[in-house]
């Protein structure tokens, strides 16, 4: 539902979607058995995820990442902040914001790429991270035993997380705020 001028809301009939993502004008989806489909603005550079089984995938404004059956990560789209070229290393996810990125790698710490005008890609040394996500400016990591920390631009607050009640279990950001889910 929303704004449709690229039919960006009118997903496409597919069955076994296991994860989604979407940009501002185009979406995406990956099927069991890890093919990426998009729709919407297809002349988008966006809209061309590679052609081959991945693991896990995430899509921005301008680009998108995936992390292949190798756990090597393939980026495309825009590269004005170095946001599509992720260094090489071993991942097992990825999570993009407006042009920077963060992959967690096999050893559980995180790596990230692209602009980094308010330090959004210099994450924090904490092992054992489990999920990551991004918003436009701002970066946050979950990791064991409910640790959660974020960093990057905090002019609105969005990396100021306190007052609640439970363990951590899920994390998002938006573009400029950051939501948890908890276990009371």
């Amino acid at each position: 539902w929303g704004q449709d001028n690229y039919l960006q809301s009118s997903t496409p009939t597919s069955s076994a979607v296991s994860s989604l993502s979407m940009g501002d004008t185009v979406g995406c989806a990956m099927d069991s058995s890890g093919l990426v489909q998009c729709w919407g603005n297809t002349t988008s550079e966006v809209a061309d995820p590679p052609n081959s089984a991945l693991i896990d995938f995430d899509i921005s404004t301008d680009h998108g990442c995936a992390v292949d059956a190798t756990y090597n990560v393939t980026c495309w789209g825009d590269n004005t902040y170095g946001q599509i070229n992720p260094p090489e290393s071993v991942f097992s996810s990825i999570s993009l914001g407006a042009y920077h990125g963060c992959g967690i790698l096999e050893d559980g710490m995180i790596s990230c790429w692209g602009d980094n005008f308010y330090e959004q890609s210099e994450p924090p040394s904490t092992p054992a991270i489990q999920q990551l996500a991004l918003g436009e400016t701002h970066s946050c990591a979950l990791g064991e035993n409910g640790w959660m920390g974020c960093w990057g631009n905090n002019n609105l607050n969005q990396n100021n997380y306190s007052g609640f009640d439970g363990l951590p279990l899920r994390i998002d950001a938006g573009g400029n705020f950051s939501c948890i889910l908890v276990d009371p």
